[in-house]
């Protein structure tokens, strides 16, 4: 009856309330609220009942809980699904800063910090080319469609506020038409196709070793980094090295079928690439080397590290909102690191598959300190 009031109806249940309030204290109140709704969004999960109810215990979701094996690994050593949506994603002031991928960017260049070229923004069937440049000007549909043509190159276009890889597609040019791609799918394409409010930027020639991993996908690395408060600089809390497939062209996505690598801090080595057993089409969870390319990935030494690692403490210390920022940096052809973007609440799942992040003492003196776990 209890599990039931505390996310009922205030106006029904508000005495039941009042005495939970009281009785768990303002923290354990909130955090018997959020393990019922925790439940509730998992509770027709495919799974037994059982599986389900041991999986709650721990705060996961019944797939997350078998996701990481909880069965044969310290659950302690995780940041839970519960731990995840209810606290860190109160660690940052505002997410909505870092949705916003055009004011994002220019934060980071004002700074000196190298981005994508972005080429236009698109909103309310207005074109404005090079919005971040000291001379953006307008031109019409049919002036940009005729630009996008005769450039040459490949184009990423985005949704200015979306995230994880949502509504991300190629855009090129083949006997004169525009071609849109997302995975292995190609069709013609109009500017007036274009979501409704859209950045188009121009496409990172990567460098030669990520290039060699999947040649047809941006394949960018996720580093996790939290600052608590009094510390002079920003902790690494985690990184992977994420690789697109034949699926997912022109995302790396985990989440979309993609594969993760988890990268050593220290020295820059990846370790097996992993792919979510119920996202991707690919047969094996583990692989030492990429089902498509044949690329190495478990033992890769990645280059540029110390850079990318430079580069991310220079991004996260152009603001003191960046308080727990997952980046996402593309190594271009020149060696340069390029911020794609920042995520004000990054997901765990890519990382975590390789283990737990609270078993790193860094990163759980992280959590502790910002009262996420």
């Amino acid at each position: 009856m209890f599990v039931e009031a505390v996310d009922a109806d205030p106006t029904q249940t508000g005495a039941l309330k009042s005495v939970a309030f009281r009785v768990l204290g303002p923290r354990g109140f909130a955090t018997a609220r959020s393990l019922v709704r925790l439940a509730r969004d998992d509770w027709h999960a495919p799974y037994p009942l059982t599986h389900r109810l041991k999986a709650w215990r721990h705060g996961f979701f019944a797939d997350t809980y078998l996701l990481y094996d909880i069965e044969h690994n310290n659950a302690a050593d995780y940041i839970n699904d519960f731990t995840w949506a209810y606290r860190c994603s109160r660690l940052n002031d505002s997410l909505t800063y870092f949705r916003h991928k055009l004011a994002f960017r220019s934060i980071l260049l004002h700074a000196g910090l190298k981005q994508a070229e972005t080429l236009a923004l698109v909103a309310q069937g207005r074109f404005l080319l090079n919005p971040l440049s000291s001379n953006p000007c307008y031109v019409s549909a049919n002036e940009f469609e005729e630009l996008l043509r005769s450039d040459g190159d490949r184009f990423v276009v985005k949704p200015e506020a979306g995230n994880e890889g949502a509504g991300i597609f190629l855009l090129d040019a083949a006997n004169g038409n525009l071609v849109r791609q997302r995975g292995a799918a190609r069709e013609l394409f109009r500017i007036s196709d274009l979501p409704s409010v859209a950045i188009v930027e121009r496409l990172i020639r990567q460098g030669p070793f990520w290039r060699a991993l999947c040649p047809h996908t941006t394949n960018s690395l996720r580093v996790v980094t939290g600052w608590a408060q009094n510390d002079e600089q920003p902790t690494f809390i985690g990184a992977v090295q994420r690789i697109g497939t034949a699926d997912t062209v022109p995302t790396d996505n985990w989440s979309g079928g993609g594969i993760s690598a988890v990268v050593d801090l220290d020295r820059g080595r990846l370790g097996p690439g992993r792919v979510h057993p119920l996202k991707s089409k690919y047969p094996n969870r583990h692989y030492d080397v990429h089902p498509d390319s044949k690329a190495q990935i478990q033992g890769a030494l990645l280059p540029h590290w110390d850079h990318v690692r430079e580069t991310v403490i220079r991004a996260c210390m152009t603001s003191p909102m960046h308080r727990y920022v997952g980046w996402d940096v593309v190594v271009d052809e020149n060696g340069d690191c390029v911020i794609i973007e920042g995520n004000g609440n990054s997901g765990v799942e890519s990382l975590q598959v390789h283990g737990g992040l609270l078993a790193n003492p860094a990163a759980r003196r992280f959590y502790e300190r910002c009262g996420a776990i």
